[in-house]
């Protein structure tokens, strides 16, 4: 399955073994998707509002993952070991 637009957003921070995980599973199902680097602050803090988390370093949970299913409507997941279920399920996987 191919989707035809990165309907998906995930925001990831750098030594995230769940966040690698998640952008396997997307890669093996030939999945596109944006990648957002919340290690820069003002990507931190955007993660933060958008997932409803709060804006304090280590209460942090990615990846955080926004899928589109279609123009006005989506999902959050908040990691990916409690969620992967969830996600495969959004993504018909």
């Amino acid at each position: 399955m191919t989707l035809e637009i990165p309907n998906i957003i995930i925001y990831t921070i750098s030594g995230c073994s769940s966040c690698a995980a998640l952008k396997k599973l997307l890669k093996e199902n030939l999945i596109k998707y944006r990648e957002i680097d919340a290690d820069k602050e003002e990507n931190y803090l955007e993660m933060a509002r958008v997932s409803g988390q709060k804006e304090k370093v280590g209460e942090v949970y990615t990846p955080v993952t926004l899928i589109w299913t279609n123009k006005w409507e989506g999902k959050c997941f908040i990691g990916y070991k409690n969620t992967e279920s969830n996600i495969k399920s959004a993504l018909n996987i």
